[in-house]
């Protein structure tokens, strides 16, 4: 009787494991398609760029974006071979998706431009609230509570600091800057809800909800996006503001 614990040779081994990925394959979504011509051209080039990746991240594995952190190698990531050619392709659909959370950055920065905003914040900017209204807010912000903060507009705040550096602070202020260090999940936290509630004073004005949502669906569009489920919270939005 053979020895249970004696270990099987490297030929048998081989063996083994070549049949484990042969039944994992077989039980892969898709592996019974069969790709037509013009498929199995189009996979090639995909590949093609995806080895090319992958043997750059050999030669030098600092370059290599998957063993980075996603927000540093964004912008390597959105304009490799690859990733141009995986946007053209045709997706399924975006599902559990939220209201607030559809939009680029970049949209949402364009809407700070907007006439009659105004913003109250601390003095590092780490909390801010936005609000559309024709004349200085006399409100005190719900978020963060016990909050102490002067109303001011938004375009008279650019034009003291400068666009640039306005804007790239408030564009660090809409999401979780990759540099930044949290103490533990509750600070994540923290920051990602003060996020949600800056965006929310911007929209909760009903032309710029409207241009948010036609946006949002611009942008899945071009991503060739076939459809998108989302949630949302049905929030009471101003058709007017005073």
């Amino acid at each position: 009787m053979e020895d249970s614990k004696s270990r099987i040779s490297p030929g048998e081994y081989s063996k083994l494991r070549s049949a484990f990925f042969k039944h994992e394959q077989r039980r892969s979504f898709g592996y019974k398609i069969e790709l037509t011509d013009r498929e199995k051209k189009a996979n090639e080039i995909l590949m093609a760029a995806k080895n090319e990746e992958l043997a750059i991240g050999f030669k030098t594995p600092y370059k290599f974006n998957p063993s980075r952190h996603f927000f540093e190698a964004f912008d390597n990531i959105t304009t490799s071979n690859l990733f141009k050619i995986i946007e053209m392709m045709p997706k399924g659909g975006v599902l559990h998706a939220h209201d607030t959370a559809l939009c680029s950055t970049d949209f949402l920065i364009s809407l700070t431009y907007w006439d009659n905003l105004w913003m109250c914040h601390d003095e590092k900017m780490d909390q801010v609230v936005l609000m559309f209204s024709k004349k200085q807010p006399t409100i005190k912000p719900d978020f963060p509570p016990n909050m102490l903060c002067k109303w001011k507009k938004v375009s008279d705040e650019r034009k003291l600091k400068g666009a640039k550096v306005f804007d790239e602070e408030f564009r660090k202020r809409m999401s979780l800057y990759p540099v930044q260090q949290f103490r533990d999940i509750n600070h994540v936290w923290e920051v990602f809800s003060g996020i949600f509630a800056t965006i929310n004073g911007l929209l909760m004005y009903a032309p710029a909800w409207e241009a948010y949502y036609y946006n949002a669906l611009k942008e899945f569009r071009a991503d060739n996006v076939n459809y998108l489920e989302f949630r949302t919270t049905l929030p009471v939005i101003l058709s007017t503001y005073d």
